[in-house]
C-alpha cells in the first residue's frame, strides 16, 4: 500500500486532471461527450482560438506542461518528431492510434480506456506517452529519460464481460 501512494505521489498529477485535446480531435463533439462523463476537458479552440492552426506543436506540449494538462492527441508523428517538448515540458500523452473513425467511437474508446488513463497517471512519473487502442484500453506505454526511452507493454485485449 505504501508503494503505490509512493507512486501516486510522485506522479505529480492532481486527483482531477485536465486533458487538452488537441486539433485534430474537433472543437465540439468529442469534448462534449468527454465531459459528459465527467472528465474535464480543454480544447485547441478554447485555448487558441483563432490561432487554433498556427499555434506550433511544440509550443503545445510546453503549454500543456505549464498548465499541467494531460494531452490526448492523434498526432502519430507527435511522440517522435516531439520527444524533446515532451521531456522538457515533463507531461503525459495519450495518443490516439487513429482519428479516422471519428468522435462517437473515439469518445467510447477514450471512456472504456478510462481507468487504465488514471491508473497510468496515478503509477508513472512523467513524461510519458501512452497509447490508447481501437479497444479502448491502454496497450503501451513509452518513458522518456534523459538520454533514453523505454517502451512497456502494459495491458493485453479485455475478454468480453459476462452478461
Amino acid at each position: 500500500m505504501a508503494k503505490s501512494r509512493a507512486r501516486l505521489k510522485n506522479s505529480q498529477q492532481p486527483n482531477d486532471p485536465v486533458f487538452f485535446l488537441d486539433r485534430q480531435l474537433g472543437a465540439y463533439k468529442l469534448p462534449a461527450i468527454l465531459r459528459a462523463a465527467g472528465f474535464i476537458v480543454v480544447t485547441h479552440l478554447e485555448r487558441y482560438g483563432s490561432q487554433r492552426d498556427t499555434e506550433p506543436d511544440p509550443n503545445i506540449a510546453i503549454e500543456c506542461g505549464k498548465q499541467k494538462n494531460v494531452l490526448i492527441t492523434a498526432d502519430p508523428d507527435f511522440e517522435h518528431t516531439y520527444g524533446a517538448e515532451i521531456l522538457l515540458a515533463r507531461i503525459a500523452v495519450f495518443y490516439l492510434v487513429n482519428n479516422h473513425d471519428g468522435a462517437d467511437k473515439w469518445g467510447a474508446r477514450i471512456l472504456g480506456a478510462r481507468t487504465d488513463i488514471l491508473r497510468e497517471l496515478g503509477r508513472r512519473r512523467k513524461p510519458f506517452v501512452a497509447h490508447i487502442t481501437t479497444e479502448g484500453i491502454v496497450n503501451q506505454v513509452k518513458l522518456y529519460y534523459r538520454k533514453k526511452t523505454k517502451v512497456i507493454r502494459v495491458a493485453k485485449k479485455r475478454l468480453p464481460e459476462a452478461a
